[in-house]
């Protein structure tokens, strides 16, 4: 499947793990599926959410 940043997935977020400079979200599809994206850490901001494990 080819997505976007700009994509809207209405799934959930299983993890995210903020570096120095970028953050890595992984995304559950269902069914097994897991989307997994590396994106710079000032594009990535949701307020009041550090880490999800």
């Amino acid at each position: 499947m080819k997505i976007s940043a700009r994509s809207q997935l209405k799934r959930t977020v299983v993890a995210i793990a903020r570096g120095a400079t970028t953050s890595r979200v992984h995304i559950d599809l269902g069914g097994g599926s897991i989307v997994r994206c590396k994106t710079a850490c000032k594009s990535f901001q949701i307020p009041g959410v550090n880490s999800v494990q």
